[in-house]
């Protein structure tokens, strides 16, 4: 089977959703994690008592968005007489509520404790921002209680372009000739010149043309010519040149 898009509808023959979408960036971005300078970067900081702030950014959960547009506070729940805990502080992804919610996933209170695990199936998925370390007895969170996990790749991780680079350059194409009649209109004779985005200059007798002045273009690609302000003399030596800017991407 053959999936493609997006064509434009035609008596509804073309319908697509939201996995026609998002898979419009499988294979170039990651499928789970933040966007490092989106906003504040969901940086967790402490909050008013037993609670904590996310600030403003994005992330992408099981290749989906969600976006924090203003800081939210996250309550956690009150703390244990005797002994402490971690928190897990987590955007999670459910599939069958269909919706990405932030949350505070509590640990189990010990004199040892241990990090809450995150959840990571076919139907809920978490990307878990920090830890929270939530003393007995404790009615407010600290700057050192919370750890930062958001650089580390098996609970968050940020977003990354999923191909090895990108190179980019500058590719020139030439057209030189003897002008053998007289002419005021000549084919720029390449092909691959593209009107709207490349760089074109022409010369005569190794004398740069000023263009608007010494000559028009009209045209693109095979159908592009140059109209010449002043009619030119046989024997005349032309160079046409064209810069194109070339982007590729590597697999």
């Amino acid at each position: 089977m053959i999936e493609y898009g997006f064509f434009s509808t035609v008596n509804n023959d073309r319908t697509y959703n939201e996995d026609s979408f998002n898979e419009f960036f499988s294979g170039i971005l990651s499928e789970s994690g933040i966007y490092k300078k989106s906003g504040a970067g969901l940086q967790v900081s402490a909050g008013q008592g037993l609670s904590i702030n996310v600030p403003t950014g994005k992330a992408r959960i099981c290749n989906l968005f969600v976006k924090v547009k203003s800081t939210e506070n996250v309550e956690l729940q009150v703390s244990d007489i005797a002994n402490s805990r971690y928190d897990a502080i987590v955007l999670r992804y459910n599939k069958d509520e269909r919706e990405i919610t932030l949350q505070a996933l509590a640990g189990i209170p010990s004199s040892s404790p241990a990090k809450p695990e995150i959840t990571r199936n076919e139907n809920i998925f978490d990307i878990c921002l920090a830890y929270v370390y939530v003393a007995a007895g404790a009615t407010s969170i600290d700057t050192d209680n919370i750890t930062d996990t958001r650089e580390d790749k098996a609970l968050c991780g940020y977003v990354e372009l999923q191909i090895d680079g990108i190179n980019a350059g500058i590719k020139e194409y030439k057209n030189a000739f003897e002008l053998t009649t007289e002419a005021n209109q000549i084919s720029i004779g390449i092909s691959e010149y593209d009107a709207d985005n490349d760089v074109f200059s022409a010369s005569i007798n190794g004398i740069m043309l000023v263009e608007s002045i010494d000559y028009t273009i009209s045209g693109t690609g095979s159908m592009a010519k140059v109209n010449f302000t002043n009619m030119l003399d046989s024997g005349n030596m032309i160079e046409f040149k064209v810069l194109k800017a070339i982007v590729e991407v590597k697999e």
